[in-house]
């Protein structure tokens, strides 16, 4: 997506204190929505076979669904849209060095 940045921009959720994203009038339907990120994974490149795009999988809350029926908000149609964001969100984070990694994976103990 060309324009990905005019879909969204940061909003507060004063109750939680979280960054959330709201979704702006360019996302057409899903205007309104604010919602956040849980927890987002990106699998290691060597343990992928084949050649593709990093499949990347994440977690989010809708904070607000500005009215829209719930099943409107579980189409890939919003998945895609919201993991568009998140690539973007991510991209800028590597360029100012601002995003932090946590490995999940256990610890092999001997």
């Amino acid at each position: 997506m060309e324009n990905v940045k005019q879909l969204y921009q940061y909003v507060s959720n004063n109750k939680e204190q979280t960054q959330c994203i709201g979704l702006t009038k360019e996302a057409g339907q899903f205007q309104g929505v604010v919602y956040k990120y849980g927890k987002v994974a990106i699998p290691d490149p060597n343990e992928l076979s084949g050649e593709s795009d990093l499949p990347l999988s994440f977690l989010y809350d809708i904070v607000d669904s500005n009215n829209l029926p719930r099943n409107w908000l579980e189409t890939s149609e919003f998945h895609k849209l919201i993991g568009d964001i998140l690539v973007d969100i991510l991209d800028d984070q590597m360029k100012d060095g601002s995003v932090q990694f946590a490995n999940t994976k256990p610890k092999e103990t001997k």
